[in-house]
């Protein structure tokens, strides 16, 4: 499912047996912050624990979204 935000795209999909879920966020300026991880985290608590999760930022994180994304019990990648 692909779902069409403001300022971003959100997505999951399953590849070789792993189930993935994608954020895409495209600012022009701010970068992305902890309630915005935080969010995230939430979303991907309706998926196994062994789910990916994938944040995309055209400018960057946050040192707070970067520890968020650290203590989650999902793996995650920002990028």
């Amino acid at each position: 499912m692909m779902v069409q935000f403001t300022q971003g795209y959100k997505t999951d999909r399953e590849y070789r047996g792993v189930k993935f879920v994608v954020q895409c966020k495209n600012f022009t300026q701010r970068k992305v912050n902890g309630s915005l991880v935080r969010d995230f985290i939430g979303g991907l608590s309706n998926y196994p624990p062994d789910t990916l999760g994938i944040f995309v930022t055209s400018t960057g994180c946050s040192q707070s979204s970067l520890e968020l994304a650290e203590s989650s019990d999902y793996l995650i990648h920002q990028i």
